[in-house]
C-alpha cells in the first residue's frame, strides 16, 4: 500500500488571487523563529558519566578490558 493517498475527489475550493487576500500585517509584531534543528551529520553525544569512566579505567588497569 502506498504511503501517499490520492487527493480528495474534485473538491471545489475557492481560489483567491494574492492581490485580494486579506493579510493582517502589524509592523510591531515580532516573528518567532522556529526551534533550531540538529544537523544530521553532526554527532550528538551525552556527557560521559564520571562513575562509568572511573569503573572503565579501573577495569583497564586490572586487565579486564583491552583498549
Amino acid at each position: 500500500m502506498s504511503d501517499f493517498r490520492d487527493p480528495l475527489p474534485d473538491e471545489e475550493r475557492p481560489v483567491i488571487p494574492d492581490d485580494e487576500r486579506i493579510v493582517d500585517l502589524d509592523d510591531e509584531t515580532e516573528l518567532e523563529l522556529p526551534p533550531p534543528t540538529l544537523d544530521p551529520d553532526e554527532s550528538v553525544e551525552d556527557e560521559p558519566d564520571p562513575l562509568v569512566e572511573d569503573e572503565r579505567d579501573e577495569a583497564r588497569g586490572l586487565g579486564g578490558i583491552e583498549e
